[in-house]
Parts: C-alpha cells; structure tokens; sequence
C-alpha cells in the first residue's frame, strides 16, 4: 500500500508504506528524545550543573525535536523537511564535537542517515517520491 500527495489525485501513488512508517518512527523516536532531553536538563540544573552541559543538552533538545518535525514535513510531502533533517544532522555533528563526543562517529552517523532517507525517497523507482516533494 501506497499514498499519494494531497491534491495529487492524478499521480500514481509514490511513497511506500513502509517509508512512511520508517518516517513515523523518525518523528516518534526523535520526539520522544527531545523531550526526554528537555526533562534531563532540568535535573541537570537541579543537581547543580551549570554552562555548557545544559547549554549543549538544550541544543540536542531542540535539535532532535527539529528533525521530527523535518520528517513531519516528509509525510506533507514538503522538501523543506529533507533540509530541516540535512540541517538538524549537521547541528548534531557540531555538538558532538563540542561535547567531547566522537567526530568519527558522528559523521558516520549523520552521513549514513541522511544517505538513508534520500534513498528510501527514490522508490517506486519508476516514480520517485522525490519529485513529489514540493
């Protein structure tokens, strides 16, 4: 099974289920991080920590908030949200730089995650869901 963009009645159906399931699991997991996060700073700021560990928390809030909305905007067939993801991945690498994380692997990460979803936006191959994205 398959859906189609709104108004697009005429187009063939373009997006497979099971990426817009994948795309589902982007927002939920990445939703619930964000939040997760937001409740983690404020036990940082209870126990005492000051600077940049709630500073960088904060922006890993937001930025894990901000690719569930860019894959949101997938589902709305909206090519914004490929470069909100592209975007929020990037922020990701930078903090994990800052944050003493592994570079490597954070590039690894966040090169490979967004290879990912512009692949799963190539099928059907015979109508991409790519160019459905407006």
């Amino acid at each position: 099974m398959t859906t189609t963009p709104p108004g697009a009645e005429t187009l063939p159906a373009v997006r497979a289920k099971t990426t817009t399931g994948w795309l589902w699991l982007v927002i939920l997991l990445n939703g619930m991080i964000g939040v997760m996060t937001f409740v983690g700073v404020g036990m940082l700021a209870i126990s005492g920590a000051k600077g940049s560990a709630v500073i960088l928390s904060l922006l890993a809030g937001a930025v894990s908030l901000a690719i569930a909305a860019g894959a949101f905007l997938i589902l709305q067939w909206k090519k914004l949200g490929f470069y909100v993801i592209a975007g929020g991945v990037a922020a990701n690498i930078v903090l994990s730089f800052l944050g003493g994380g592994s570079l490597g692997t954070a590039v690894f990460g966040a090169v490979l995650s967004v290879a990912v979803l512009y692949y799963v936006l190539q099928f059907p191959p015979e109508n991409k869901a790519w160019k459905h994205l407006t």
